[in-house]
């Protein structure tokens, strides 16, 4: 575990003055670090903000994911040149055909306002190394906007979506590579790099270090980003030292700016002594039960239902765009786990937001219209391990109480909402929406509020809670899986305690673990049967072709089933699959999922699991 930034007690002071503004670096540097008095100041808006939108959009824009040789290859998207190899002399002619007449920094700021969202953050500069704006640093190489028949006509989108956003009260971000695939200076250079090679200029991290300091100077007078977003940090070539190195020119221009954990080294989802920066950034996946109290993070995560980042012509031509209910579990999931969201969406290469993603970013706006309280401000809810109704976060009062905001998928079906473990006394409750005043009382070592006839069928709404004092530590959740009726038991991804980085993910009916790239990862259920019973194992799981033949074994004390993985088309598309069968004692029982061996990057997803009695 890291060790912890020392702090002065006047930043100290400043920190207990803004609530539960983190109160510790995403990865602070040991015990030599100086202290950094300016880190609660600039992460104030940040802690606060919660929903911020992501901004994929490049000269990959222009293909659109379609292979340059195979027309039925279609499923690239920003790592075009790269996932690709297309020669680099025949990518920079998609610099001589940009031209977005359709791109309106009004509207795109519009659409990030109405969706709810306090800062916007865009790609400045992606792994092409190509500048998105008129770059004087870039221009000796001739690689940036001002080569384009855009910035020739005098356009610079990022200056004027800066100025959108700003009238608009949204914090304007950038993104900013490390790796560079299109750099001769860059010390990992690629064999499609022809451009590179036949410069005669031989790689060298020095310099290259130099060229990119430079150009993100040259972006922070220009454009004053509230938030520098770094990425490709994980190449060889870039070393711990780079990137203090390159944070400390950062701080020496900008004290201010925010900066994500990428500039470092190591993984950018955990705690790592070699990450810098000021929080964390777990992609594409949500950690079961965040990072604990003080530490800050973001997780980006993407509109497409296919996880692009940028625009793909097949995922754009079938519409493709996660379920609203999946995008607004994002936000509450985030939130009651201290966390914020950073939801992409991948533009043309006219200039035009997907118009389908925009109904739902307007969908989720409008309900912050009315509920944004719970989300706006909050802290982390008083789970960690969530429950199945919803999520809760919590402020504090100036009173010196404590307001839980309970968000419910639906309304239970007893009409009441009971806050388990929650033992400060209720002092009293009500409807976010309307304030409708509820009735709340201590019972059973909780919390248990009568819901009214009226949130009968209502999806997603909120109950605003004040207790007595502080909330100290959680409340204590009983999620265990228990049988039902007929003696079954569903062991769900949510319940289960996870290690070495298997993560949940999704929601309902999609919810999974998934990331399972490290072999040493592992799911355990714990649960109670009342007598000794033989059960028959049931997995739901969804794997690539390429996991196809992988291993994975459920372990009860000495019973070891293995299970043979099969592809099902997917990750997220789940199939069941037989285990075989377990004599379970009664008491307490554990069910340890491990691999034995995996195929391609990962042995599958974990859906749901059952155990069904034999008789």
């Amino acid at each position: 575990m890291p060790t912890l930034r020392r702090f002065s007690i006047t930043a100290l002071l400043l920190m207990s003055q803004l609530g539960s503004v983190p109160i510790c670096h995403a990865a602070p540097r040991g015990e030599e670090a100086a202290p950094d008095h300016t880190y609660p100041e600039r992460m104030r808006w940040f802690a606060d903000a919660k929903s911020g939108m992501f901004i994929h959009w490049g000269l990959y824009s222009i293909p659109a994911g379609v292979h340059w040789k195979n027309p039925a290859d279609n499923g690239h998207a920003e790592w075009y040149v790269e996932t690709t190899k297309m020669p680099m002399s025949e990518y920079e002619k998609f610099a001589d055909r940009f031209n977005p007449v359709k791109f309106n920094a009004e509207q795109w700021a519009q659409i990030a306002q109405d969706a709810g969202m306090k800062y916007l953050c865009i790609t400045s500069m992606h792994h092409d190394g190509f500048a998105m704006f008129p770059s004087k640093v870039s221009d000796r190489d001739n690689w940036s906007l001002s080569r384009t028949p855009f910035g020739k006509a005098g356009r610079d989108p990022l200056m004027e979506l800066k100025k959108a956003c700003e009238k608009r009260g949204l914090k304007f971000c950038l993104y900013h590579t490390i790796m560079d695939w299109h750099s001769p200076l860059y010390g990992a250079r690629r064999g499609y790099n022809d451009v590179a090679a036949k410069s005669g200029i031989q790689p060298d991290m020095n310099k290259f270090q130099e060229y990119l300091e430079a150009s993100v100077l040259e972006e922070i007078e220009r454009y004053h980003p509230a938030m520098l977003w770094f990425d490709g940090n994980w190449e060889g070539c870039w070393t711990l030292e780079n990137g203090k190195h390159l944070e400390a020119t950062i701080r020496k221009a900008d004290p201010a700016v925010v900066i994500n954990n990428r500039i470092g080294k190591g993984n950018h989802a955990k705690l790592d002594k070699n990450m810098l920066g000021d929080y964390l950034t777990p992609e594409q996946h949500i950690p079961a039960q965040g990072f604990g109290k003080g530490v800050a993070f973001e997780a980006c995560m993407t509109m497409s239902g296919r996880n692009y980042w940028g625009v793909n012509k097949a995922d754009f031509d079938a519409k493709s765009v996660k379920p609203q209910q999946t995008l607004m579990t994002f936000l509450f999931d985030l939130s009651a786990k201290g966390g914020n969201m950073l939801l992409n969406v991948g533009p043309t290469a006219e200039g035009e937001i997907p118009d389908f993603y925009v109904p739902h970013l307007k969908e989720m706006g409008d309900w912050l219209k009315v509920n944004g309280e719970a989300i706006y401000g909050s802290r982390a809810g008083i789970y960690s391990r969530q429950p199945a109704w919803g999520r809760t976060t919590t402020k504090r009062l100036n009173n010196g109480n404590t307001r839980v905001y309970a968000i419910l998928f639906e309304a239970s079906k007893d009409g009441v909402l009971n806050l388990e473990g929650l033992t400060n006394t209720p002092v009293k409750a009500m409807l976010l929406d309307g304030g409708a005043p509820l009735s709340a009382q201590a019972k059973d070592g909780g919390v248990s509020v009568t819901l009214p006839a009226a949130v009968a069928g209502k999806k997603n709404f909120v109950v605003a809670v004040d207790v007595a004092g502080e909330v100290v530590g959680e409340a204590a959740l009983d999620l265990n899986p228990k049988a039902d009726k007929d003696g079954v038991f569903a062991l769900y991804p949510r319940q289960a305690a996870t290690e070495n980085g298997l993560a949940l993910q999704g929601d309902g009916d999609g919810e999974n673990l998934g990331c399972w790239t490290s072999k040493a990862g592992t799911a355990t259920w714990t649960f109670k049967t009342a007598a000794a019973q033989a059960y028959r194992l049931e997995v739901a799981c969804g794997a690539e072709q390429a996991s196809d033949g992988s291993v994975i074994e459920f372990v009860s004390g000495d019973q070891v089933l293995p299970l043979t993985i099969k592809a099902t088309g997917g990750w997220e598309k789940m199939a069941t699959l037989q285990a075989g069968t377990l004599k379970l004692p009664a008491g307490e029982n554990k069910l340890v999922a491990r691999v034995k061996s995996v195929n391609g990057i990962a042995p599958c997803n974990l859906g749901t699991l059952r155990l069904v009695p034999v008789k």
